[in-house]
C-alpha cells in the first residue's frame, strides 16, 4: 500500500532542485506541447499540474495516517501487556535466536535492568505520544530523532535492516523541506572545504641531502669570499 501510494508523488518536483533545470529542458525542445507517448518516454507529465498536485496532498495526507494508525494501536496494544506494564518486554525477543544476529550485542543492550525497562516503556510513550507531537516543532524534532533511534534498534538489535529502513523513510516525510535543504547546503560546504590533494614534488631528493647540500654551498661561497678579502 505505502509502494503503491509513494508512485502517485512528485517527490522530484518537491525536494530536487534539478527538476527546475529538467523542466527548462524540456520547454526548450517543446516535449511538454507533444502527444501522451512522447511525454511518457521523456518523463514529462501527462496530466494538468492541478490533478498531479492535489493526489501528491493526498497521498502525504494517506502515509501519515497510515503511520499514526500504526504507532498508536502498536502502543495501545503494547500498553495492555503485562511485560510491557513491567518493563521487560524487550529483553525477551532481544535474545531470540533468529532475532539476534548479534547476541553480544544483545547482551551488552540489556545487561542493566533500568535501560531494560526504558527501553520497554519509552517505545510505548514514543509511539502513542507520536502524532500529538508532530503539531509543535519543539516537540516534533525530538521525538522524530526519538523515532529514528527505536528504528535503528530494531534493524541493529534484531537484524531487521530493511523494515527499519522503510519506516524511517516514512517517517522523513514529516521533515520539512527547509531543513532538507539546510542539509544539503551542509554537506556541499563541507565538499568544498575538504583540502586539496598534495602537489607532487619532482625533486625527491631526500631532506637530509638536501641539507648537506646547502651546507657545503654555504661553505663554499664564504671560503671564497674570504680568499677574494685576503687578496
Amino acid at each position: 500500500m505505502i509502494l503503491a501510494s509513494c508512485a502517485l508523488t512528485v517527490p522530484s518536483l518537491t525536494w530536487s532542485r534539478e527538476a527546475i533545470w529538467v523542466d527548462a529542458a524540456r520547454r526548450k525542445r517543446g516535449i511538454e506541447k507533444g502527444n501522451v507517448l512522447t511525454r511518457l518516454w521523456h518523463g514529462a507529465p501527462v496530466f494538468p499540474q492541478a490533478l498531479v498536485n492535489m493526489a501528491h496532498n493526498l497521498v502525504v495526507v494517506t502515509l501519515t495516517c497510515q503511520v499514526v494508525f500504526i504507532y498508536v494501536s502498536g502502543a495501545l496494544y503494547k500498553a495492555g501487556g503485562k511485560p510491557w506494564q513491567d518493563g521487560t518486554a524487550v529483553y525477551a525477543p532481544l535474545h531470540v535466536t533468529r532475532f539476534a544476529p548479534w547476541p553480544e550485542l544483545s547482551e551488552i543492550a540489556t545487561a542493566w535492568a533500568p535501560a531494560v525497562a526504558a527501553m520497554s516503556i519509552g517505545s510505548v510513550l514514543i509511539q502513542l505520544f507520536f502524532p500529538g507531537a508532530l503539531l509543535f516543532r519543539w516537540t516534533r524534532i525530538p521525538i522524530l530523532f526519538a523515532m529514528i533511534g527505536f528504528h535503528a534498534g530494531i534493524g541493529l538489535l534484531m537484524g531487521l535492516p530493511w523494515f527499519s529502513l522503510s519506516m524511517v523513510a516514512i517517517d522523513s516525510i514529516f521533515v520539512r523541506d527547509v531543513t532538507w535543504q539546510r542539509i544539503e547546503n551542509w554537506f556541499k560546504k563541507a565538499m568544498r572545504e575538504q583540502p586539496e590533494a598534495l602537489p607532487e614534488f619532482v625533486d625527491m631528493v631526500h631532506p637530509t641531502e638536501k641539507s648537506s647540500e646547502l651546507r657545503e654551498s654555504t661553505h663554499s661561497e664564504s671560503t671564497s669570499l674570504l680568499d677574494a678579502g685576503r687578496r
